[in-house]
């Protein structure tokens, strides 16, 4: 399941394409949220000049007239399966971040903000999540606040497989 999920005032984007359910080791692994964060890593990985590349730390560096440079990981095939690529490219996202700037806690999981959000009240700032959060709940945020900055545009839902569509429109 995907949703979309309305974000408190102060954060860009203000509205994020939500997984419904945790996508990670030990988390539901939904099809359609596992879609969505196989796109949306594919997303942050097809950015123009390589500005979204993630380093697949599971290679050995490669040599380069500056030194070594990290093999880049390839797309993930978009089939809703968690397995050990997408536990991969979730890691290496939420470890470099986009360029290397990351905030995020690196457990290769993906918790639904909408959760925290319902829980925080009516003061979501203060209670944790903000640019700074090492929160697993912060990583789908981040991955739509990244595809913004990368693409000029937010995720559109007509963009999405079509289950992540239909479970969207099973959210309104």
């Amino acid at each position: 399941m995907a949703q979309l999920t309305d974000m408190p005032p102060g954060f860009i984007p203000i509205q994020i394409i939500d997984v419904t359910f945790g996508v990670g080791g030990g988390r539901q692994n939904s099809r359609p949220d596992v879609l969505l964060v196989q796109f949306a890593l594919n997303k942050i990985m097809a950015a123009p000049g390589g500005r979204g590349a993630l380093p697949d730390i599971s290679k050995p560096s490669v040599p380069g007239p500056l030194g070594p440079t990290a093999q880049t990981l390839k797309p993930l095939v978009v089939d809703g399966v968690f397995g050990t690529k997408t536990f991969a490219a979730i890691k290496a996202y939420q470890r470099a971040g986009i360029n290397n700037q990351s905030t995020l806690l690196v457990d290769g999981g993906i918790d639904p903000v909408h959760t925290f959000l319902a829980s925080a009240g009516t003061d979501p700032i203060g209670a944790g999540l903000n640019v700074l959060t090492k929160a697993p709940r912060y990583t789908i945020t981040k991955l739509n606040a990244d595809i913004l900055k990368l693409y000029g545009v937010v995720l559109q839902p007509g963009e999405l497989p079509v289950e992540v569509q239909a479970s969207i429109k099973a959210h309104r």
